[in-house]
């Protein structure tokens, strides 16, 4: 009797370490696949109150880079061996709602987004059959570092339901959020990484991002600014140095199931 009450005690806590290990995950998912030739709008995330997540017209490339707060994607050999025209021509609308609890009234807005993106790793890995790994490797970068004469950020600790949209100016953003948003808009040629030692949240001073967009008056426009312009007048500038960098590569991923 007593070997039984053992043995009950340690399913029960297997389960408990189970359960508390649990990736999490949305409760509802859609996910719509735009048909070939059809016409599709410009692409976006949305982080949104309530534990929602929208995209429109993305690629999976895009997707994965979005879960795992990155820029650059490394094919490994594996993944070489796949349809990757397909994977990167296709795109989808996702709809996703987490559950009631998932996130607490109150909940900062970098938090909730973070939750999202690891929710958004298990929609990936379970509907996307996603597979990555990380490799490190000291390689040439770009570091954001504090300039001079000191940033000129504001700091918002809290940040509860604010946007996270670089192009609204009540948004509010981690110095993480900026080494993405210059590797994604900048187009820089080496990788970026954070060196400002700065960890809070803050408002950004007005700053028109858009003029460093692909496209954007390019050419031999001597007036057209670079992101260390514009990083100059937030009191930030790059500096290029040498870094160990952990290079995410992606092994295995397909083209969805759609079923909601």
């Amino acid at each position: 009797m007593r070997k039984s009450a053992i043995c009950i005690t340690a399913i029960l806590v297997a389960l408990t370490a189970s359960a508390q290990t649990a990736p999490p995950v949305f409760e509802v998912v859609s996910i719509k696949a735009y048909m070939p030739g059809q016409q599709r709008q410009d692409f976006s995330f949305q982080y949104l109150p309530g534990g929602r997540f929208s995209a429109r017209g993305v690629p999976i490339p895009l997707l994965v880079a979005e879960a795992y707060g990155t820029a650059r994607l490394n094919p490994s050999e594996e993944f070489r061996k796949l349809d990757v025209s397909r994977i990167e021509r296709d795109v989808y609308d996702i709809e996703a709602i987490a559950l009631m609890d998932a996130l607490p009234p109150g909940t900062s807005g970098k938090a909730r987004n973070d939750k999202i993106r690891e929710m958004l790793k298990t929609l990936l890995a379970d509907r996307f059959k996603l597979r990555v790994h990380y490799e490190s490797k000291e390689q040439p970068v770009y570091a954001i570092v504090v300039a001079k004469g000191g940033h000129k950020l504001n700091s918002a600790e809290e940040c509860p339901d604010k946007p996270t949209s670089f192009f609204d100016p009540g948004s509010c953003h981690s110095m993480e959020d900026l080494t993405i948003f210059a590797q994604r808009t900048a187009r820089l040629e080496l990788p970026v990484i954070d060196k400002t030692g700065l960890t809070g949240l803050y408002s950004f001073p007005p700053v028109d991002w858009s003029s460093i967009m692909p496209g954007r008056n390019e050419g031999n426009d001597p007036n057209r600014p670079t992101f260390d312009d514009l990083l100059g007048k937030l009191g930030l500038k790059l500096e290029r140095q040498k870094a160990v960098v952990d290079m995410l590569f992606v092994d295995h991923v397909e083209p969805p199931t759609t079923e909601n």
